[in-house]
């Protein structure tokens, strides 16, 4: 019996030394679960931050766009302020070019000593012809400026939607 009882004493402390070592084992596992859980936790915190900073990014570059946009709308309404006032200048060099031809007609009817007038006349009719060409080359910039304008204004426009849409997730 006492055999029997040295043989339980070494079995359970056989037992005892097993069960010490799966204690070791379970607590070693449990600290490397804690660790990387510690990491995941600093990860997610870490992709957090950055999905944070990625949308103020985009919020940011949003209000760029719209202010973008904002000064390529007031460009377009001074192109067309621009695009009148070149009509005006056209509108007093065809005037100007009817007013020379009258008065090289009225020069011609008249008598001999309104030469001055006539010479007046010769020198209204070239400076209406090149200012009609000049309000001509005008409105042909402008009209390339606002169709220039135009398309980055669909641009901006495009690009502040795609933005706002990439802010909203």
């Amino acid at each position: 019996s006492r055999r029997l009882s040295v043989a339980r004493s070494h079995s359970l402390a056989g037992d005892a030394e097993t069960l010490s070592a799966t204690v070791e084992e379970i607590a070693a596992t449990s600290n490397e679960l804690s660790e990387i859980t510690s990491e995941t936790a600093a990860r997610s915190d870490d992709g957090v931050a950055a999905a944070e900073d990625a949308q103020d990014t985009l919020h940011a570059a949003a209000d760029i766009a719209a202010t973008t946009e904002s000064a390529v709308t007031r460009l377009v309404e001074r192109t067309e302020s621009i695009r009148e006032i070149v009509e005006f200048i056209d509108e007093v060099a065809h005037r100007t070019d009817l007013l020379a031809v009258n008065a090289s007609i009225e020069a011609a009817r008249a008598d001999t000593n309104t030469a001055g007038f006539e010479v007046v006349a010769s020198e209204v009719k070239p400076l209406a012809e090149e200012t009609h060409e000049s309000a001509g080359e005008i409105e042909s910039l402008i009209g390339d400026i606002d169709a220039e304008t135009h398309a980055v204004a669909d641009d901006v426009e495009g690009l502040t939607e795609h933005i706002e849409r990439a802010a909203e997730t």
